[in-house]
């Protein structure tokens, strides 16, 4: 039989053993907010894992460390949309990389995620006594003992990190010199030079496209080298909202065709609310909505975006720090937008949401590639969403 609950009152690490000793055989999910991890368990022992979060997807930890490039990525994700064969095979297709260095990713990309789960104190979560099938589940064997020894220190080592560095501590750079041993990793060398003294420690995660902790770690590193030193800490706001109303209010502006509207009242409800099944289950079925509907009549998938202001002036926009990265990866007006959603560290309707707002405010364009129909003559037919949006 499952079990669901919150993890104010069963914790990560509770959950774990108790998964672990009882020898349990499921798949237990795990969610923080909009983020979902599944960890899947045959006999109390860890055998694979899986995340939806972007950043914990095999593409972006492979760019993140340097070991492919945007260019590669955007092809062999192109090609596994034709294909449909997972990422690693792809990539061993292409020459790219061998089975075994797929496979050696994949393991640490998957014990990486799993350290992750420390991180989540206030989500909820569910145990499910079966094994779904899931083609982006990564392979990993762990008993969950050593897992919760490693993650212990981990979690300590992050409190003290944090005590230090705020989400909202905006770095800048010292005098120090960068180290030679952190200027050869890759990974250090791009969080060193997305540092301009404007850019909060949760922006430059995002630049990264690597795991929070590994980020965090790194930038720890050069701040003890006297390397960084903080300039401000801002204040990160929240918001709130109430189930009910929001989700007859969300039905409603389905009805309407505004999908963006919808998905703002539900997520403002959800950041509070956690774990409310109804607003769960509605979410992503108008996510989806707005994604089809928005390839559709607004934004075509391989239409361009290019910038139209100068980017020294974007500055004084009221733009967000992720509509800020999104700039910076269109900023050359090589990728089309399909290519934008693949390599970025965030969903596919995050992006487009953003997109679709620095299109409002004359920020950008799209142009579509020769012989292809011109924006005004996309089919503006609103998406039907299936019933359960509407009553």
């Amino acid at each position: 039989m499952g079990i669901q609950g919150s993890l104010r009152t069963m914790s990560v690490t509770e959950l774990l053993r108790w998964a672990s000793s009882g020898s349990k055989t499921g798949t237990l999910e795990i969610e923080q907010g909009r983020n979902v991890k599944r960890v899947a368990f045959r006999d109390g022992e860890i055998v694979g894992c899986t995340s939806d979060e972007p950043s914990n997807l095999l593409g972006q930890y492979l760019l993140s460390r340097g070991k492919i490039s945007e260019e590669i990525l955007r092809s062999s994700l192109r090609a596994q949309e034709l294909t449909g064969t997972n990422l690693g095979q792809v990539l061993v297709e292409m020459g790219v990389l061998t089975q075994q260095e797929v496979d050696r990713y994949l393991t640490a990309k998957g014990e990486e995620m799993l350290f992750g789960l420390f991180d989540f104190h206030d989500g909820v979560f569910r145990f499910e006594p079966s094994l779904a099938s899931d083609p982006n589940m990564m392979a990993v064997r762990i008993r969950a003992e050593e897992l919760l020894d490693r993650g212990d220190r981990l979690r300590e080592e992050m409190n003290r990190i944090r005590g230090v560095l705020a989400p909202g501590a905006v770095p800048c750079h010292s005098n120090h010199p960068l180290p030679p041993d952190a200027a050869s990793n890759s990974m250090t060398r791009r969080l060193y030079d997305s540092i301009d003294g404007k850019r909060t420690i949760a922006e430059l995660i995002l630049h990264t496209r690597a795991s929070e902790f590994l980020a965090m770690k790194a930038l720890f590193q050069l701040y003890q080298q006297g390397v960084l030193k903080i300039r401000e800490v801002r204040e990160i706001e929240g918001d709130a909202g109430k189930p009910e109303a929001a989700l007859q209010l969300a039905r409603q502006l389905v009805a309407r065709s505004d999908y963006e509207s919808a998905l703002d009242t539900l997520e403002a409800a959800y950041r509070i609310h956690r774990g409310d099944e109804p607003l769960r289950r509605m979410i992503p079925k108008v996510e989806a909505v707005f994604v089809e509907a928005a390839y559709r009549t607004e934004i075509p998938p391989r239409s361009v975006p290019v910038l139209l202001k100068a980017k020294d002036t974007l500055m004084q926009e009221d733009l967000s720090p992720a509509e800020f990265f999104l700039i910076s990866t269109i900023e050359n007006g090589s990728l089309d937008v399909k290519s934008i959603t693949w390599v970025s560290p965030m969903r596919e309707v995050e992006v487009l949401r953003m997109v679709k707002r620095l299109l409002n405010r004359g920020v950008i364009e799209l142009r579509l590639p020769d012989g292809d129909p011109a924006l005004d003559d996309v089919e503006a037919a609103p998406a039907v969403p299936d019933d359960s949006l509407v009553n």
